[in-house]
């Protein structure tokens, strides 16, 4: 199994067939009687027609890594609001931003008008009235479309430009129509942003936040119902709000400038007649086609931005440095590694190897996930997996690499094209001496093992086809456990392998074997889509 048919054919969410009539592209058709085993009055959205001709993928080389400093997202300054509260204005405007130097300037719709909004920071226990105000204007600044997946080496959501595909109209069409969640607060229904509280220009969400949890990075970003992935996509997808506590500040961790976010996701660009870069945000997505609804693939696009810049550097000093990483991509994971130096391309390898050495274990420690501090520092060695939506807190440490470069890259078995992410240029001064974190970080912390919940009594799995060719209806009955009760067999051994287990198997494959930039050679089978 190829790398490129593993991205084509696990990468699918059905957003589009859930979204409504206004959003949905034209070109119901009805199938064949008899067609649909059964269903002979079932509709099937039309395969897109459009089919892009092989390319090889120039327009990458466009770009050059490591060009432009990695901008920090500014601290937002909340307002005093009485005892024990603050209050905080933050418009929604437009923008207009530079992605990499040699783009032309790019047109988003942000939280501050920019592509990752201010970082709000609150004691626990602080009550933060958030008034989001919608002062959007303007055209929507995303193209969108929808193709089938071209018949070369390289796969057709791996390419920037609409290459020839038109574009989706209901989009363009759609109005500034925002509401913000606060990802994973601990909040009433009222100021959770739901997906149908969302508003117009010149109306704000008044969202009241308690911080009744512990020290942690939570995030905010659009929610709007059914077209949250363009208004993410336009530039309001990530802002990170951080809760302070007496157990963070006591744990030895960096702060100040040496706390710094990371906010990782992927884009695509649009492309010009000549194939030039236009710096226009590009939603491409390929559609499967011969199947008996519309099964669209998620979004993943070739070009890796941290904290809205393509392929960034940063200057630190040889110290420790804490930074609040946060995937905030559609669905694309990142494997990452810290390596010294260049790459250093092996030139014998099937695929694309970076032969550049690993950081010594223990340069890398993670002190922190989604819900806050760990109980203890875990050093880390080798890959940091993070997921779409997680956040995790690390504290790494320059202080053995003065004078010299680290590069973080992207070694997940699904990653873009290009697997830089970004680049550490240590400076070539002494080290700065640097307290290690405390070995307790968080006293308050409570594991959950399987005596503190009550044991289940049943459970229920859904199953659902990712591919429904010929989908049906049944029932599952309740299986009679057999005499003698239950052995396993020789046969179970070899079941065919999850999904999960097959992505975890190929993101964990050895690092001299991992491909990082080459083109997606297509499966034997004929490929994905």
């Amino acid at each position: 199994m190829s790398r490129r048919w593993f991205l084509a054919n696990t990468a699918i969410a059905g957003f589009v067939a859930a979204a409504p009539a206004a959003c949905r592209p034209a070109g119901d058709v009805p199938l064949a009687p008899g067609d649909h085993q059964g269903h002979p009055d079932a509709v099937r959205p039309a395969t897109p027609v459009h089919r892009p001709p092989p390319e090889s993928g120039t327009a990458w080389r466009q770009l050059t890594p490591f060009r432009d400093p990695l901008p920090v997202p500014p601290r937002a300054e909340p307002q005093p609001d009485g005892p024990g509260r603050m209050r905080l204005v933050l418009p929604i405007r437009p923008g207009s931003v530079r992605l990499h130097a040699d783009l032309p300037p790019t047109t988003i719709w942000g939280y501050d008008g920019r592509p990752v909004g201010p970082t709000i920071e609150v004691r626990r226990g602080t009550h933060l009235t958030v008034e989001w105000s919608n002062e959007l204007s303007g055209p929507y600044p995303l193209a969108a479309t929808e193709v089938q997946d071209n018949e070369g080496e390289i796969a057709e959501f791996d390419l920037p430009g609409l290459r020839g595909a038109p574009l989706l109209p209901e989009v363009a069409a759609l109005p500034p129509w925002v509401v913000t969640h606060l990802h994973g607060a601990l909040t009433g229904g009222g100021n959770d942003g739901w997906p149908e509280n969302a508003v117009l220009p010149g109306r704000s969400q008044i969202a009241r936040y308690e911080n009744d949890q512990p020290a942690c990075a939570l995030w905010y970003h659009d929610h709007a119902m059914h077209i949250s992935r363009f208004n993410t996509m336009a530039g309001l997808s990530a802002g990170c709000y951080l809760i302070r506590d007496d157990e963070e500040d006591a744990a030895g961790l960096p702060g100040g400038d040496r706390e710094v976010p990371l906010v990782v996701c992927d884009r695509n660009l649009d492309t010009d007649s000549d194939g030039r870069l236009t710096g226009r945000l590009l939603h491409k997505i390929v559609v499967y086609p011969d199947q008996a609804e519309k099964v669209p693939r998620s979004f993943t696009g070739p070009f890796t931005l941290v904290n809205g810049m393509i392929w960034p550097y940063m200057e630190v000093e040889p110290t420790r440095y804490r930074f609040r990483l946060l995937n905030a991509s559609s669905i694309r994971q990142y494997d990452l590694s810290l390596r010294i130096g260049d790459a250093d391309v092996d030139p014998d390898a099937e695929e694309y190897t970076d032969r550049a050495p690993q950081v010594p274990a223990g340069t890398v420690t993670l002190v922190g996930t989604d819900a806050g501090l760990l109980p203890e520092p875990v050093p880390l060695d080798g890959v940091v997996s993070i997921s779409p939506a997680e956040r995790l807190d690390l504290v790494v440490d320059f202080s053995g690499f003065a004078g010299q470069t680290l590069r973080f890259t992207d070694e997940c078995f699904v990653h873009a094209p290009i697997p830089q992410v970004m680049q550490f240029r240590v400076a070539p001064v002494p080290a700065v001496p640097s307290e290690p974190p405390r070995t307790r970080l968080a006293p308050s912390f409570t594991p959950i093992g399987p005596s503190s919940v009550a044991p289940l009594a049943e459970r229920l799995v859904l199953i659902t086809p990712a591919f429904p060719v010929r989908p049906g209806c049944g029932r599952w009955r309740r299986p009679t456990r057999p005499a003698g009760g239950c052995r396993s067999t020789a046969s179970s051994s070899s079941r065919t392998p999850t999904a999960a287990s097959a992505r975890s198997a190929g993101s964990r494959a050895s690092s001299t074997s991992r491909s990082t930039s080459s083109p997606r050679r297509r499966a034997s089978s004929g490929g994905g889509s």
